[in-house]
């Protein structure tokens, strides 16, 4: 099985949070947010630039594996 490829630098996370200033589910602000795979690694995600937003722990926890408009139509 190939290795996935998890290219997102801690300079483009830094970016991410600062452009989102909070939770990008539900606007929480913490200084405790977490990297969230819009498409989850299960499913064939990456942690990139254009499939990662920061997550409260809540959000994060309450998304698990899902793909993120399926939890959000759930929510």
């Amino acid at each position: 099985m190939a290795k996935s490829v998890h290219d997102l630098s801690d300079a483009q996370w830094t970016s991410l949070v600062d452009a989102w200033r909070g939770c990008a589910y539900c606007g929480a602000e913490t200084d405790r947010l977490q990297k969230d795979c819009m498409l989850p690694i299960s499913r064939g995600g990456r942690y990139t630039l254009t499939n990662v937003v920061p997550a409260c722990g809540s959000c994060n926890a309450s998304k698990c594996n899902a793909e993120v408009t399926l939890w959000m139509r759930r929510k």
